[in-house]
């Protein structure tokens, strides 16, 4: 019954990815089945589907059948292994009051769009897609209905940061989620580095897009997604580029190097521009005038290295300093922004308090403005707890005297790519892409690792007045 009533509702491009998902879960449940032993075996399961599904994340411009990506099939398969989990006994992760909040409050905002404005007017609708440009969402449609694209917003928002979450609840776990994606990162840059640099075609190979106007997209759909996905990860490379370890400060070193070539080749503006603010607020948010010194050594160090050796290799083919000028297409790409956020401010003016319904909520190229478009007054306030809610968490584990040093340094670069991407956010669209949300994800898993850490212990060894006993500071060391 279960399976006529998917078949009936699901869209096919959703039975192309759940199908393979279910697939790949029962395979590994089946072989691995030891009574007692399965809850481990489907929870690892997951862990590891969601492992390789962040390996792929910023990669959405490599598409599979019904242009599914990776990391949507192998993101279904981990939902239906937690699933199983669960089922079997396993305990499911507490979430926040107000993510739930934020996740409620975007679905009432569709439903009182849908029933003030049901028709909204051909101008407040979304442009067809031989219009739209490449800039689109990470399932590389062109329209969305309403409700798919409520859908897309509640799955990247919510349901994909508790996964991600739910298998990323220890120090280490953490770590290594947010390594992963910032490898990922890495590579689709390093990809549109040899693409600038050496003329290699190794981006249009893997997508089937083309290296258009000079701007390269690496492995993402469009340049824009490749140059935020580089600046959200810079911070978390900076972070490793001034840990005590000397390994971990070259390779952090080499990552942010391929990182910020990776934003000078996707010719974006506004992650030009997020780049620096990065940078900036890393030096804010990573403790001790050690790593703030170094940090300013070496990005000063890096633009300088960086900026010499890609205009001197590249020539005029790095346009992201043009485009700051107004060269090579940026006028015309003011001009159609301008245009859709006349559009969006003259819905938002007729139909401010309800919004005219979700389709649109990419439209405007202003994340708040969007919002306010798509769901009224409360769709804004639902974005605006989630936003609010994600910094505030990261900011208190960054500062938590439970966690080990290098889990506080891994909260704080995540909490400056969060930032990074509202404060571009300004002048881009992106707002269910799931790269974007990873960050919150495993500060979610870190928040898990400290409410576990803190259950574990005695009343006794609870810090006071700012002191941490000793060997409350090994336990969260050796916390897995």
């Amino acid at each position: 019954m279960a399976c006529g009533a998917a078949l009936a509702v699901l869209e096919p491009p959703i039975l192309l990815m759940v199908l393979p998902a279910l697939v790949i879960v029962v395979t590994v449940s089946l072989v691995s089945w030891s009574g007692r032993g399965a809850l481990r075996a489907e929870h690892a399961t997951a862990a590891v589907l969601v492992a390789l599904g962040v390996v792929a994340v910023t990669w959405n411009g490599v598409r599979g059948p019904g242009e599914i990506g990776p990391f949507d099939i192998l993101l279904g398969g981990a939902f239906v292994a937690l699933g199983f989990s669960s089922l079997r006994g396993g305990r499911l992760p507490v979430l926040p009051g107000w993510l739930l909040l934020a996740g409620a409050a975007l679905l009432a905002a569709a439903l009182l769009a849908e029933l003030f404005v049901p028709n909204p007017p051909a101008e407040y609708a979304p442009a067809p897609v031989s219009q739209v440009s490449l800039n689109q969402t990470a399932a590389g449609d062109g329209t969305n209905s309403d409700l798919v694209m409520l859908g897309k917003l509640e799955l990247a928002l919510v349901a994909v940061p508790v996964l991600i979450g739910a298998v990323a609840a220890s120090w280490r776990r953490a770590s290594l989620v947010g390594n992963l994606w910032l490898f990922s990162a890495v590579v689709s840059a390093g990809v549109a580095s040899l693409d600038l640099l050496l003329g290699t075609q190794i981006s249009e190979l893997a997508t089937g897009l083309p290296f258009a106007e000079g701007r390269a997209s690496g492995l993402a759909i469009h340049s824009n997604h490749l140059g935020l996905a580089s600046a959200m990860a810079l911070p978390l490379a900076l972070a490793h580029a001034t840990a005590p370890h000397r390994v971990r400060r070259m390779l952090g070193s080499a990552a942010a190097a391929v990182l910020v070539v990776g934003i000078l080749a996707s010719g974006s503006r506004a992650n030009f521009a997020g780049a620096v603010i990065a940078v900036a607020l890393t030096l804010l948010f990573l403790r001790g005038a050690q790593a703030k010194l170094a940090i300013g050594v070496i990005a000063t160090f890096m633009v300088m290295l960086v900026g010499s050796v890609v205009v001197s290799a590249a020539g005029s083919q790095v346009v992201t300093l043009e485009r700051i000028a107004g060269e090579s297409g940026a006028l015309e790409s003011d001009s159609r922004r301008r245009d859709k956020l006349d559009a969006s401010l003259s819905a938002v003016m007729a139909h401010g308090l309800t919004g005219v319904g979700f389709a649109t909520a990419r439209d405007a190229h202003n994340l708040y403005l969007q919002m306010l478009q798509a769901g009224g007054i409360l769709g804004l306030t639902a974005f605006a707890v989630f936003a609010c809610g994600a910094v505030r968490l990261g900011w208190r584990l960054s500062r938590e005297p439970r966690a080990p040093p290098d889990s506080a340094r891994l909260a704080a670069a995540l909490t400056v790519s969060l930032l990074v991407w509202l404060t571009t956010g300004l002048v881009q669209n992106a707002v269910n892409d799931r790269y974007i949300v990873v960050p919150f994800g495993v500060l979610l898993g870190l928040s898990l690792a400290v409410n576990r850490q803190r259950s574990s212990l005695p009343p006794s060894a609870e810090p006071s007045h700012g002191g941490v006993p000793l060997h409350t500071r090994r336990m969260a060391t050796e916390a897995t």
